[in-house]
């Protein structure tokens, strides 16, 4: 499921016509869906390099780590199906 596992895009777009009457087509969300990924991604690898450079060790700041390599996932697996 895309929006982060949570729920089809559709619904979301029909409210936000709604809200804001502005029309906005499900492709056009695949750049936006490939940058939010990749700003997560570099975020992640940066709050772990803190603990990796021993600047402030910390299990929550080392998971984040891993959490670029699942935004990596995403991301190949978007431009897979989108092209």
């Amino acid at each position: 499921m895309r929006l982060g596992g949570i729920g089809e895009v559709e619904p979301y777009l029909e409210r936000y016509v709604e809200l804001t009457g502005r029309e906005i087509a499900v492709e056009d969300l695949l750049w936006w869906e490939v940058l939010g990924n990749l700003k997560w991604a570099i975020g992640s690898l940066t709050q772990s390099r803190r603990h990796l450079n021993g600047l402030e060790r910390s299990v929550e700041l080392a998971v984040l780590g891993r959490l670029a390599a699942e935004k990596e996932y995403e991301l190949l697996d978007l431009i897979a199906r989108h092209g």
